[in-house]
């Protein structure tokens, strides 16, 4: 058994676990000499961290562009399941981080993270004037934080014009015609005081806000606006959220007491996400993930 990346974290406190448990079945497969392992993350400012308020972290994706400051990651290897330790490891494992949540990787999204701006955006630390903690190169993504005093309306307005080119040669086009787009309202909806200012510098900033959408985007269920529109499931039945309770007419249901029925109502407990079916369904209020 053995502990990769742990340092001295006396002041760090837990606050991701992830469990990999190779007895259990995967969708994969799972190989007999797959070991156990536990994935934490340990940070020393997650109470000034957008991220972290969604239930994310930046230091969930296996990117370098998302190494943060704040956080420090280790990774513990157990044993295989044909190990006689195998489950007292797991279960060891269970209790000790018992309560610790398993976050989810960060959105595509702007954050505010204690000093600095989390700006996940494909392409965009490829943009030469940006003052990113690190460059994309051949070999590297870049890091994607900037200091917070180094976000201002010129850098804003650097990462909107600029053009990012591929290593090999040429314009990278999707990063006008879909990141600037959605970074931009993001901006309209994490900053909206700057995204006015913009909006006063940029003809391009006006054009985007005109054609602006939210159908299709991923939201929390319980901050949407209720009796507007019809929410969708997998199975193409439709949903309405009166903001406590979402009732059905044409769903389907397994293991109930009966097997017909022409309504469903159900209460949500704990957060849950959906797709924007309707502009109506948000306002200032709505929290939007991606």
């Amino acid at each position: 058994m053995k502990v990769v990346g742990v340092n001295n974290m006396s002041e760090y406190k837990r606050i991701h676990f992830h469990l990999f448990d190779p007895s259990t079945r995967s969708i994969f497969g799972n190989n007999k000499n797959d070991k156990a392992e536990i994935q934490v993350i340990r940070c020393n400012n997650s109470e000034n961290c957008d991220l972290f308020k969604r239930g994310q972290c930046s230091m969930r994706s296996s990117f370098g562009s998302s190494r943060c400051s704040y956080g420090k990651y280790s990774r513990e290897v157990g044993f295989t399941k044909r190990a006689r330790k195998f489950y007292d490891w797991i279960n060891k494992k269970k209790e000790e981080y018992a309560g610790i949540p398993d976050l989810n990787n960060h959105s595509e999204k702007i954050a505010f993270v204690g000093d600095f701006v989390f700006l996940p955006y494909a392409h965009m630390t490829m943009c030469k004037n940006a003052p990113f903690q690190a460059k994309a190169n051949l070999g590297s993504n870049g890091i994607a934080f900037i200091p917070k005093e180094d976000f201002t309306i010129e850098t804003i307005m650097t990462l909107i014009d600029a053009r990012p080119q591929a290593f090999f040669g040429g314009e990278i086009w999707d990063y006008q015609k879909e990141v600037v787009p959605k970074f931009v309202w993001h901006l309209k909806e994490v900053v909206p005081e700057m995204f006015e200012e913009l909006k006063e510098l940029s003809e391009k900033v006006r054009d985007i806000e005109a054609r602006h959408t939210s159908v299709g985007r991923e939201a929390m269920l319980r901050s949407v606006v209720p009796n507007v529109g019809l929410f969708t499931d997998i199975h193409g039945g439709d949903w309405v959220w009166d903001g406590e309770w979402l009732t059905g007419t044409n769903s389907h249901a397994s293991f109930m007491l009966v097997s017909k029925f022409s309504e469903i109502k159900v209460k949500p407990i704990g957060d849950h996400k959906v797709k924007i079916t309707d502009n109506d369904q948000v306002d200032e209020n709505t929290v939007l993930l991606d």
